[in-house]
């Protein structure tokens, strides 16, 4: 069994100098016309070499600022952050095939229905409802919630993709002797949750979405393109590496502002959400947990931006698991036609809207997400 030695969460990011990256700018850049270069594809690819020499400058200036040397292997766990609420009962590394690890943070009862729980973009292993420890316990529900690759304590993978998750989770899942389990992801966590239901199939009897977006590119685009990633598919193809180590930098330089930054969100953020983000409870989970993912740099938020902004490697028609939707009627971040879209694409789905609620639906009903969780893996299992 792959090594699980808690001493081995690293608090720095694994580095990729040497490792080629697809997603760097050359022939394969979709749109790019190499026989005139006066076409704006090929004037962008032409300039990309300026941008990542741009950024990289900027980042080698960012890490002089940066106390102690880069890559020093830093280690920084969640029990190092007595704030921070939840604890996990067990922080741990899983060793994986390929020379690489995930972190992972379990919760609830430990003997209990595993669930393996995926953070939204940013976040990392900590990022779970504060009230959520309890209730999985009470309802015999272990909570396996994982950084993934480039976040937190995981190791990088610069060619990562949705599919190659559900590689690492099933990986994740024969350390931790698991054989069947169901899965939970929140907002950019969505689409890695279908990656499973789609790829892990024998395995996987359930998920849920909380919030979650949908396919942004492609032919089955939803409607509805959020903010976030609008205008980022060109820029994160051309400079996804300097952007993600400029990023990686930045990131050790505000750890230390972590909480007065979140209180500046939370305040001037979307007001719909800001009375779940005000409350004390969960002003100290996303803190200590945006602390976690800042230990390893943020590299792995800028790859999520980078695949979400891409069409899916699969299509939701295709998969064969239940599948439930939970979106808050008045999403800021998030619009609510991704999870109508999704609800139309996935042959067993059903939709949950949440009346008056932004962003964090989901997250905040997690006892209900949990009981029609049991409810769909009772059914299932009794029908075997």
């Amino acid at each position: 069994m792959p090594s699980r030695n808690r001493s081995n969460i690293p608090g720095a990011d694994i580095t990729d100098a040497d490792t080629p990256d697809p997603d760097m700018p050359g022939s394969n850049i979709p749109g790019s016309d190499t026989r005139g270069a006066n076409t704006p594809d090929a004037y962008i690819a032409g300039g990309s070499q300026r941008v990542r020499a741009s950024l990289s400058a900027v980042s080698a200036r960012l890490a002089r600022y940066v106390p102690g040397r880069r890559n020093s292997g830093r280690r920084l766990r969640s029990d190092q952050h007595p704030e921070a609420n939840p604890i996990p009962y067990r922080d741990v590394a899983i060793a994986l095939h390929t020379n690489r690890q995930l972190a992972v943070a379990e919760f609830g009862d430990r003997h209990g229905i595993p669930v393996f729980w995926f953070h939204g973009t940013p976040g990392a292993r900590l990022q779970i409802p504060p009230e959520a420890p309890e209730l999985a316990r009470q309802r015999g529900v272990r909570i396996i919630s994982v950084d993934r690759p480039g976040t937190g304590g995981s190791s990088h993978t610069p060619r990562r993709t949705l599919l190659s998750w559900a590689t690492d989770i099933e990986q994740c899942a024969d350390a931790l002797a698991i054989e069947r389990f169901a899965a939970v992801g929140l907002s950019g966590g969505g689409p890695y949750v279908l990656a499973c239901a789609h790829e892990l199939r024998d395995r996987m009897v359930v998920g849920a979405s909380l919030g979650g977006i949908g396919p942004t590119a492609g032919q089955e685009r939803a409607p509805g393109y959020p903010a976030l990633l609008s205008g980022t598919a060109r820029a994160l193809t051309i400079a996804r590496r300097p952007l993600g180590t400029m990023v990686n930098t930045a990131a050790q330089l505000l750890r230390p502002w972590c909480s007065p930054l979140f209180d500046v969100y939370a305040r001037y953020g979307a007001r719909i959400d800001r009375e779940v983000l005000e409350r004390p409870d969960m002003r100290a989970a996303f803190t200590a947990d945006l602390l976690i993912a800042m230990s390893g740099g943020l590299r792995g938020a800028v790859d999520d931006l980078a695949l979400l902004s891409r069409p899916w490697q699969f299509s939701p028609r295709n998969i064969r698991l239940p599948i439930r939707l939970w979106h808050g009627e008045a999403d800021p971040i998030v619009p609510l036609d991704h999870a109508k879209h999704l609800a139309a694409l996935v042959p067993d789905s059903r939709l949950f809207v949440l009346t008056g609620l932004g962003h964090f639906a989901g997250f905040c009903n997690s006892a209900r997400v949990f009981d029609d969780l049991l409810a769909v893996w009772s059914d299932r299992h009794s029908a075997r």
